[in-house]
């Protein structure tokens, strides 16, 4: 008995389209793979850093560096590794979320329009302070695609390390991080020039661009999937938020373990009084235990 099994290309694309974010899915493969390879195969490390990493040096000459950049992740240290891990956390949770909700085009759109802002504005201050600086990886526009998210949800709660911290003061810190390290080795005031590809992020989504109309009702705020309104075609999801017994929604990141915990208790207290009230057709539980004390 024959099966037909799925080729390797169906495999991949099951692979991309599994969490809902084939583009963000896509950008953390190829960023793994040329930092695989920049590792094992310097001679190819240095052809890419050539020719599709931002050298400002030459960026002049090979200005589709400006916007390739991001693809390839060639920092083979045990930093950049590092980064590479904290980075691809970032726009695995962050992007993947913006991308189902805004969908994969428009969010591939703004990652490489903010990546190209931003990497615009360092040649500039390279050129202004005569100095020289490289940009490989998905550092910088993962930076824009956090600021944009927590803009959009700013009294998120993001548990970093089990800290549980504000989305607003994660970006902060985003855009603290990202300052530090573009401006590191002595150059604090070049750091600041790629900043404006995080402020074109915020003032994006401030302009309304980034925020749908499902944001339109106060204090209602949606989490992955459920960020903005559903695309055509699609069937309308539950939402998110959670409410609680008073009445007033109350946000939950997907990353909030103890708050989760809490809702689910709650519920089920609510699921008991339901029960106990005689109103749910079946048999309250204060009626078994006098039956049994009988």
């Amino acid at each position: 008995m024959r099966y037909n099994t799925p080729s390797p290309s169906e495999n991949f694309q099951r692979l991309l389209f599994r969490g809902g974010a084939p583009v963000a899915t896509a950008l953390l493969i190829v960023n793994a793979v040329t930092f695989l390879l920049a590792f094992m195969l310097p001679a190819i490390g240095n052809f890419f850093f050539q020719w599709v990493a931002c050298d400002t040096l030459v960026a002049l000459l090979r200005p589709w560096t400006l916007v390739t950049y991001p693809v390839v992740y060639l920092d083979a240290t045990i930093q950049g590794f590092f980064n590479f891990l904290f980075c691809g956390w970032l726009l695995w949770s962050f992007g993947g979320s913006l991308e189902r909700s805004w969908g994969s085009q428009r969010f591939a759109l703004f990652y490489f329009l903010t990546g190209l802002i931003a990497s615009s504005l360092l040649l500039t201050g390279t050129l202004l302070l005569k100095t020289v600086a490289g940009i490989d990886g998905f550092i910088l526009p993962t930076a824009c695609v956090v600021v944009a998210f927590c803009t959009i949800q700013p009294e998120e709660t993001i548990n970093y390390l089990f800290f549980p911290i504000p989305a607003k003061y994660f970006a902060a810190l985003t855009t603290l991080f990202t300052w530090i390290y573009f401006g590191q080795g002595g150059h604090a005031l070049l750091g600041l020039f790629p900043l404006g590809g995080l402020l074109a992020a915020y003032l994006y989504v401030r302009q309304g661009r980034g925020v749908s109309r499902a944001y339109s009702a106060p204090r209602q705020a949606f989490r992955g999937p459920d960020l903005g309104e559903p695309r055509s075609g699609t069937a309308k999801s539950r939402p998110t938020f959670r409410t609680t017994l008073d009445g007033s929604p109350q946000k939950r990141s997907a990353l909030d373990l103890r708050g989760r915990l809490r809702d689910w208790r709650d519920r089920r207290r609510l699921e008991k009084l339901w029960k106990n009230s005689g109103l749910s057709g079946s048999e309250p539980e204060w009626r078994d235990d006098e039956k049994r004390r009988r």
